[in-house]
């Protein structure tokens, strides 16, 4: 039998082998996963009034959007990277008053911004994998931002 902490400890070899392996566009893209993961599981523990959970899964979240946000590079990514970051912290504010107000509709809009925005990283990884010629055109998107 498996034991609990045997998976846990699998899971994160396996989490550290990813972003070990991963490119600028999938580790963006993993982040955007791990926010979204936060975000479900929070709506989830708002409906089922776990309060504290729901403060911890939107905390994860948070730590999620301030990592994307400190990563940005405006220099190289000019306007992109600025919008970005005022989406990053209309999220953040958006994701605070969700937890006040415990607001499942605050926690959808979130996800559905986090969800367009792992959509389109998406794209980008399908266009540097599979498109060679464009691939220089995805990791400079990737690396300003």
């Amino acid at each position: 039998m498996v034991q609990i902490g045997s998976y846990s400890t699998y899971a994160q070899v396996d989490l550290s082998s990813k972003v070990a392996t991963a490119t600028p566009e999938n580790l963006v893209r993993m982040l955007y996963d791990g926010a979204l993961k936060a975000i479900w599981a929070a709506q989830e523990h708002t409906r089922m009034q776990n309060i504290a959970e729901k403060g911890q899964s939107i905390s994860k979240a948070l730590a999620i959007l301030g990592e994307l946000s400190g990563s940005l590079n405006h220099e190289v990514g000019g306007e992109i990277s600025r919008n970005l970051e005022a989406l990053y912290d209309y999220m953040t504010r958006s994701l605070l008053q969700a937890n006040v107000e415990n607001s499942q509709e605050g926690l959808e809009e979130i996800e559905n911004l986090l969800t367009g925005l792992r959509d389109a990283w998406t794209e980008i990884s399908v266009i540097s994998e599979n498109h060679p010629g464009r691939r220089s055109m995805a990791g400079a998107i990737a690396k300003a931002v």
